[in-house]
């Protein structure tokens, strides 16, 4: 059956419209990235000092002065040692900023206060508990990373504070270092540039936050079988290598 050429023309035409909203589909999280990237000039953030220039620019309240919907959404009755501590007020539009690298404030934000879509329709703040320690800390893993010659850009958060209902939905331990501001779940990449992420580079990681970055002043998860590795500044040593035993 031979197909006429306005046909061939109309098919042709609605086949790329089809790709073009597929794609748009599939990578839209990089558009956005790359749209406020372009408009705003978000570089990535290499250093300890530039992170806390970014931090300082926020305001900072206290439990207690967090409006009375965001109180009840996160629920710390059981987690009382969090109501002394500090929130940043973020914009909702600035959690596409940088803070960590390539990484953004997005990452470090629970659950219920990430956005997705338009970075430039979204209105309101986002409540962000995280230790000072915690960002120093997470610098100095990737400055030791850089002076023994691996990569930092190949670390990604995938966890930072949490809220009870995000620590519950993640699988958290009751009394996870996540509620408190004071962990990171990272997700280790190709670190050593051999051009695949393997157990290897997980190790050069955990090796250097064991010894030297979180020694006896934290906690340090392997979580085997994946490439997440735990860090936290709880101020005392913790270790595990279980999954099932998130902290």
């Amino acid at each position: 059956m031979l197909i006429k050429p306005k046909t061939k023309l109309l098919l042709f035409v609605l086949f790329g419209i089809l790709s073009i909203v597929i794609s748009v589909f599939l990578f839209r999280h990089k558009l956005v990235f790359w749209s406020y990237d372009l408009i705003n000039s978000n570089k990535a953030v290499v250093s300890y000092k530039e992170a806390r220039f970014i931090f300082d620019q926020y305001p900072k309240v206290v439990f207690s002065d967090l409006p009375q919907s965001i109180q009840s959404g996160f629920s710390f009755q059981n987690h009382t040692a969090n109501k002394s501590k500090f929130f940043y007020v973020i914009p909702k539009k600035d959690l596409y900023k940088k803070i960590y690298f390539n990484n953004r404030l997005l990452q470090l934000a629970t659950k219920e206060h990430r956005i997705s879509g338009l970075w430039h329709m979204q209105s309101g703040s986002a409540y962000l508990c995280i230790n000072d320690k915690l960002i120093e800390s997470a610098f100095h893993l990737s400055d030791s990373l850089l002076k023994a010659g691996y990569d930092p850009y190949a670390l990604y958060i995938n966890s930072g504070f949490r809220s009870p209902r995000h620590n519950q939905l993640a699988g958290g331990a009751p009394l996870s270092q996540h509620l408190y501001g004071t962990a990171l779940d990272l997700s280790i990449g190709d670190i050593n540039r051999d051009r695949k992420a393997d157990v290897h580079d997980k190790n050069i990681v955990r090796n250097i936050l064991d010894s030297s970055v979180i020694a006896n002043k934290g906690g340090v998860g392997f979580y085997p079988g994946t490439m997440v590795l735990h860090m936290d500044v709880r101020g005392r040593a913790a270790r595990w290598n279980k999954y099932k035993q998130k902290k």
